[in-house]
């Protein structure tokens, strides 16, 4: 899977907080240039990257060691560092050094191959599953840790020899030894073909793979004991499927810990996972973080806390399309063709509300800070309705203009006072209308018409002005009486206001841009052209790749990406903290601590 160098794949790390480590060297570990002869300098700068790449490929052995991850996400996290040890390797090969720096070179060229070797070999056991190359791979970590300590001791300066000796410090001392044990694999089959497989087990399994070792079946579970192997087996018998179980011989690594590996302060690692029961479809985080939900296709909820604590679980036992969140967490609300809101405890607000528009599906929910709802609902012309939601279950039907099809888009004001609400892409007299909120009658302030259809709006954070994407140019009205007030030509596919109502951020065919609300361009991103963004005040975050999602400032520079184990079905930024949160297809959320908004210049 391609990727950009410095934010490629990770692996979790045990002990203390839980990261995830991005591949590729830390950008902020600099190594000391009080050497500036032509060897010193780039010879240094490997070694601090070889450090680096060790100390995050001890972490993914830590991680399974503790049992955190399986030993094929394992092995995929070590083969996949690969092109990176490569870099490193032919860095160092160029170079040419001194006759007082041989033995030095020596040493580090011995830990590239060695970290070579540990990357080649769990590629290797990925295609063949021969635990003699896990075996390998981990002795491959502990020549390059050992390579890297005789490097350093031959530097002939002592200040440089001492900053190096205290980014070797960061390894802490730490032996890993792989045994081999003996396990029971559970496998289900049989199954003519891959894709046969994964049609098959996708609803309970979606990251199942059929076994190299025992052709037409794939492995769902792998336990120490019989009895519970026994117990995995009777519940994939009861979903109809053929099973059996097999010894297996797999891998144990024991971790003797003198002094631990120093913590680190790349964002890219994670702050906190939590594994889920189910497989997500959505996500959605408050402001501060304190409440994260996620939703399955079927109805399942459940909701954790900053940290990754269990808070709630429950089943709507309806299909479901997505999840939402209020600012502060309070209210959390699951929706599909019904929408029920849910208290912190997880407990019903209200009975749950079926929409009334022709059972159409409920695409859209936003609260406001009076535990106010709405919810809009389309159908497959991407038209529908908006209904307004009371905490006490009042509801009122909103009407998009008299000339109307059927709502398109729809948006609640920051301090939810007011509701914008659009026509939808097929009606014969492209409308807006808003409707004040302040009062307990919903009733309906203005409207006018445009000449286009629109296919997706924001508001600034006053609520003075609208922003309409129309299928040529972004549009900045009036909202008082819809005046024009700038248009920026461009082909949209989709808009997202950062949570303040100060920029829109737009996606075309070709790129990803900044609009403030005085219609200029504030930043063009040439390189990523997604489909749906998520933003923070300070970030916005987009899926780049199955299992990538690359992170920008709010200034549109790149901070970097961070990645999963298993493709992310979704994400969503905490406004208020920086707070990125993926759910990934491993059934797993997973947090990230982008760097603090002091960082971050403001815009306007």
């Amino acid at each position: 899977m391609a990727g950009s160098r410095l934010g490629r794949r990770g692996a979790l790390r045990a002990g203390g907080a839980i990261a995830l480590a991005a591949w590729g060297p830390d950008p902020a570990a600099a190594p000391p240039l009080q050497l500036v002869r032509p060897y010193w300098r780039p010879a240094l700068q490997g070694a601090a990257d070889a450090i680096e790449v060790t100390r995050q490929m001890e972490s993914n052995t830590q991680s399974f060691a503790a049992g955190l991850i399986s030993l094929r996400q394992y092995a995929l996290a070590l083969g996949r560092y690969g092109p990176e040890i490569g870099d490193i390797g032919r860095s160092l090969a160029q170079l040419e050094p001194p006759g007082d720096a041989r033995d030095a070179h020596q040493s580090l060229l011995e830990s590239a191959d060695a970290l070579t070797l540990a990357a080649a070999n769990m590629n290797d056991y990925l295609r063949g599953e021969d635990l003699r190359q896990v075996v390998v791979a981990v002795d491959g970590l502990k020549r390059a840790r050992a390579a890297l300590g005789s490097f350093v001791a031959a530097i002939d300066d002592p200040g440089s020899r001492a900053a190096m000796e205290q980014q070797l410090h960061v390894l802490g001392e730490i032996e890993f030894r792989p045994n081999t044990v003996n396990r029971f694999a559970v496998l289900v089959g049989e199954f003519g073909s891959a894709v046969e497989a994964g049609a098959r087990l996708g609803r309970y399994d979606p990251d199942a793979e059929l076994s190299s070792r025992y052709r037409g079946w794939a492995e769902v579970g792998r336990f120490a004991g019989a009895a519970e192997a026994l117990q995995s087996a009777a519940v994939w018998d009861g979903r109809g499927f053929k099973v059996r179980v097999e010894p297996t011989p797999d891998i144990r690594i024991d971790v003797s810990i003198a002094s631990p590996a120093l913590s680190h302060r790349d964002w890219r690692e994670l702050i906190w996972f939590h594994d889920l029961e189910f497989d997500p479809i959505a996500v959605a985080v408050a402001g501060d973080a304190t409440a994260v939900a996620t939703i399955s296709r079927t109805g399942q909820v459940a909701s954790v806390g900053n940290g990754g604590a269990r808070l709630w679980d429950r089943d709507l036992n309806f299909p479901a399309a997505g999840v939402a969140v209020n600012r502060d967490g309070s209210l959390t609300a699951g929706f599909g063709f019904f929408v029920a809101p849910l208290d912190r405890q997880g407990e019903p607000v209200w009975p749950h509300v079926k929409d009334q528009s022709d059972n159409q599906l409920i695409e859209q929910i936003e609260f406001a800070a009076d535990s106010l709802l709405m919810a809009r609902s389309a159908n497959n012309r991407g038209e529908g309705g908006a209904f307004i939601h009371r905490a006490d279950g009042r509801k009122w039907r909103l009407d998009a203009g008299p000339h109307s099809s059927g709502i398109g888009s729809a948006r609640l004001s920051l301090d939810g006072s007011l509701l914008a609400i659009a026509t939808g892409g097929e009606s014969p007299v492209p409308a807006v209308s808003f409707y004040d909120l302040r009062d307990e009658v919903t009733f309906l302030r203005n409207s006018f018409t445009t000449d286009v259809p629109i296919s997706g709006l924001a508001l600034s954070g006053d609520g003075s002005r609208i922003v309409l994407a129309t299928a040529l140019a972004l549009e900045i009205r009036a909202t008082d009486d819809g005046r024009l007030l700038h248009r920026v030509p461009m082909e949209i596919i989709n808009i997202e206001p950062d949570p303040l109502g100060r920029v829109v951020y737009v996606t075309t065919p070709a790129a990803l841009s900044a609009i403030g609300m005085d219609g200029q361009t504030i930043w063009q991103n040439l390189d990523l052209a997604p489909r749906r963004i998520a933003a923070s005040n300070n970030y916005l975050a987009t899926v780049t790749e199955a299992s990538t999602i690359s992170v920008l400032t709010a200034t549109g520079e790149h901070l970097g990406d961070a990645t999963t184990l298993a493709p992310v079905r979704a994400i969503a930024l905490a406004a208020d903290v920086d707070i990125l949160i993926a759910a990934s297809a491993e059934q797993r959320l997973q947090a990230w601590q982008l760097p603090g908004a002091a960082l971050v210049p403001r815009i306007g």
